[in-house]
């Protein structure tokens, strides 16, 4: 299968290609450690971690800060399996394509280009995909009561489940 998009005049063939990449083995990892409930989602969330790689690829005039904690999440895990990541970022994008936190220090490269909002983001993806930003990039959406969740900031919170609804709760009841 062969992607056609709309700001394909954007990108090389190579580049392009790089969102038929399928990779079994992290579905199978998204899953086993719970990061995902379904082979489905997984799936889903490895687009957008192809897609955001060449949306950074494709446009460099600005720095895309990386906006959904469980899609960074899943480019971790495909990091985690070195050689195929390497290879796919070789084939694709012709060399390792790094993954720098926000934190990261300079690596004293030149000039870094302007952080890009969230909503230019949007609207990047979406000149580049002919859609907007799916569900998966909104974390709030995402919660269930057998998905593994990352709480950095919250303090300690338990989830609950009730007629089909699931509920955080903190702390303080």
């Amino acid at each position: 299968m062969t992607h056609t998009l709309p700001g394909s005049a954007d990108m090389g063939t190579a580049v392009a290609g790089a969102l038929d990449y399928e990779a079994p083995f992290l579905v199978e990892k998204l899953l086993g450690d719970r990061v995902v409930d379904t082979a489905e989602e997984a799936g889903a969330l490895f687009t957008e971690v192809k897609r955001y790689l060449v949306l950074c690829e494709v446009d460099q005039t600005r720095t895309w800060m990386m906006c959904s904690r469980r899609v960074d999440e899943a480019w971790h895990q495909f990091i985690l399996f070195t050689a195929e990541y390497t290879a796919f970022c070789d084939k694709y994008f012709g060399e390792y394509v790094h993954h720098c936190p926000s934190n990261a220090p300079d690596s004293g490269g030149g000039r870094r280009a302007a952080q890009a909002t969230f909503a230019e983001f949007g609207d990047r993806y979406r000149q580049l995909f002919g859609t907007g930003l799916p569900d998966l990039w909104d974390d709030s959406r995402s919660v269930t009561a057998h998905r593994r969740m990352l709480n950095d900031h919250c303090g300690q919170l338990a989830v609950g489940s009730a007629g089909g609804k699931v509920e955080l709760i903190g702390p303080h009841g």
